[in-house]
């Protein structure tokens, strides 16, 4: 049988051969075991290899966000046509809908007819020039955000750790949700024949660039987290090792700085202000329409609008605030690295002790989370 084998059968030796009852005999795995070895190892190298041609947020978005068309993420010239299209084509679609479509299809009559000021159609698309306007900065900082040398760093340390196959599926879920909430909003929007085409297709532009925007803040909020999660965790298992606070408070004192310099550095958390003030102000105004009118039905749609643009600061705002919350929070059910870290008075050995105040001190003076321009910590 062992000459059969060998001189047949393609089969690797992988002990030293075994006497049994007299005969020698050869401990083997087949060629299919090692074959799919190799494939994976293969599979591997290939992963590694496409990891490291990829660059920003192509590593982590799905493949539509690598492909150089979405706004702010792609090649010089598609970044140069996005703000043709912001500064030039986008101005002149609104000009061209206020002058020739909203006296000529009724827009006027019907916000007239229920008691509104004739006022309201200059103003509405004086706001959404405006909203497209406030959109310019937003894709400047998507684009500086996307070369931005910590992030790719942190992308791939993200994705080679135990929590980047979770972090995948989050984006792919948030892409999802986000994806069918924007083609709702879209087709919503775009249902008044009031308007002209080239207007409906200003209004995808800017839907594009939201949905665009949206998935990047989660993406880099996502990132924030977990790094912080990870700290978190080595915090509160503690360890006697003489460096280990040392070792906390540098670690610490980068991540604070990583934040700071993905979200304020960038402008991101600036433009993206900017746009929560506006958003705030266009909920008030859709939500004087709403009250203004006199049919239920027709109050629907200015409040959906309202609310749409309520909830994206409200989310917004709360994830930022979340990241702060995460690290110097008091709540005992939030565990926060402050909370952790106090956890140990009494349990850190006496040569510890100093190097444990001065992380809790570094906690309590050197605050983590988001911050714009001009404003402190979100908290």
């Amino acid at each position: 049988a062992a000459r059969h084998v060998e001189s047949n059968c393609l089969v690797w030796p992988v002990a030293p051969p075994a006497k049994l009852d007299g005969y020698t005999v050869s401990p083997r795995v087949s060629n299919l075991d090692s074959s799919d070895d190799g494939s994976d190892e293969g599979d591997d190298a290939e992963q590694s290899e496409h990891l490291e041609r990829q660059r920003g947020f192509a590593l982590v978005l799905p493949a539509v966000f690598a492909s150089g068309i979405m706004p702010g993420l792609g090649g010089p010239g598609a970044y140069a046509a996005w703000m043709v299209v912001l500064c030039v084509g986008v101005p002149a679609v609104i000009l061209y809908s206020y002058t020739h479509r909203s006296v000529d299809h009724g827009l006027l009559r019907n916000f007239t007819s229920v008691g509104l000021s004739s006022s309201i159609v200059p103003l509405m698309h004086a706001i959404l020039a405006l909203k497209f306007l406030f959109l310019v900065p937003l894709v400047v900082t998507l684009r500086v955000l996307a070369k931005n040398a910590a992030l790719d760093a942190a992308f791939r340390a993200e994705l080679k750790s135990r929590t980047g196959a979770n972090t995948r599926h989050f984006v792919r879920g948030c892409m999802w949700v986000l994806g069918v909430l924007s083609l709702t909003i879209c087709f919503s929007e775009t249902k008044y024949r009031s308007f002209s085409f080239l207007f409906h297709v200003a209004i995808w532009i800017r839907q594009l660039i939201c949905f665009t925007s949206h998935m990047c803040f989660l993406t880099v909020w996502r990132v924030c987290a977990t790094k912080v999660g990870r700290l978190r965790e080595k915090v509160a298992e503690g360890s006697d090792r003489p460096e280990f606070w040392k070792d906390m408070t540098n670690e610490y004192r980068h991540l604070v700085e990583f934040i700071d310099d993905v979200w304020r550095k960038t402008g991101f958390s600036t433009s993206l202000c900017i746009l929560f003030v506006f958003n705030l102000c266009f909920a008030g105004y859709v939500g004087a329409i709403a009250l203004g009118d006199t049919s239920l039905w027709s109050k629907l749609s200015p409040a959906f609008w309202a609310a749409k643009q309520i909830l994206v600061v409200t989310v917004g705002l709360y994830l930022w605030a979340n990241l702060h919350s995460m690290c110097n929070s008091h709540r005992h059910a939030k565990k926060s690295l402050r909370y952790l870290a106090a956890e140990h008075f009494g349990r850190v050995p006496q040569d510890q002790v100093r190097d444990h105040e001065a992380f809790l001190h570094c906690l309590r003076e050197l605050q983590c989370g988001v911050e714009a321009a001009s404003t402190p910590v979100v908290s």
